[in-house]
């Protein structure tokens, strides 16, 4: 036998909901507007100001400007030969550049 006998309906009338008494369903509240974050009453997050560029890549933009100016394959955009790192210490060692750039910065550029 069931614990909780639906209620029997009469001719014309409407059938009542179970489960609390007095027919009244229970409805789950909906979060208010922009509280998807599952942290409900809290603010979103401030964005953090934009990071300030590491110091290797400045160096490697400008060693980019400086083969720009030495070489025809950086100033014209053409695809760079495989092994191309040695290709850019051959260079910067004939210019007598070689001490002015890091490792780092070769590679980045």
């Amino acid at each position: 036998m069931p614990e909780n006998p639906s209620p029997a309906v009469a001719a014309g009338q409407e059938p009542v909901a179970a489960g609390r008494p007095g027919g009244q369903e229970t409805v789950a509240a909906k979060p208010a507007a922009g509280a998807g974050n599952g942290k409900a009453g809290k603010p979103p997050p401030a964005k953090a100001p934009p990071a300030q560029p590491r110091l290797s890549d400045l160096a490697a933009k400008g060693l980019m400007c400086w083969l720009g100016e030495h070489s025809a394959a950086w100033r014209d955009n053409l695809p760079l030969n495989i092994g191309v790192i040695d290709e850019v210490y051959a260079l910067l060692d004939r210019q007598g550049m070689r001490d002015a750039w890091s490792k780092r910065t070769v590679h980045k550029a």
